[in-house]
């Protein structure tokens, strides 16, 4: 049986109001010394962006997954992102490729067989990017 995309977590506003996620958030702060991991221009306030929505409870999410934006990075990472996923999308479409392949390849990250990051690593190895 195909396993179905899960939603990311809702979280619940009031969570972003919660001690520990003021706690969490700081920590992200102070790791990425109080600045915008972003290259460009910078404006506006700092934000701690999830890279990921792993949980509800944005407290106990990895570090990994959690990146110190000015406002206009993080919009602009959210609109990115969007488009980016868009374009995935239509890619696979127009691709030759099955919907079984579609569909495992969607089961591989869901059930994190591999994470997207890996895939992204074996792909540009494959495309020599970077040498």
């Amino acid at each position: 049986m195909p396993t179905k995309y899960k939603a990311r977590p809702q979280i619940p506003t009031e969570n972003f109001s919660n001690s520990r996620w003021r706690a969490k958030r700081e920590v992200i702060m102070k790791r990425d010394d109080w600045r915008c991991q972003s290259l460009g221009e910078h404006a506006g306030d700092l934000n701690v962006h999830h890279r990921n929505y792993t949980t509800s409870e944005p407290w106990n999410e990895l570090d990994e997954n959690l990146i110190c934006l000015c406002e206009k990075h993080h919009q602009a990472e959210h609109d990115q992102l969007g488009s980016a996923a868009q374009d995935v999308a239509e890619a696979l479409k127009h691709s030759n490729w099955m919907v079984k392949h579609r569909k495992l390849l969607a089961r591989c990250i869901d059930e994190k067989i591999f994470s997207p990051e890996e895939l992204l690593a074996f792909v540009e190895k494959r495309l020599d990017v970077g040498s």
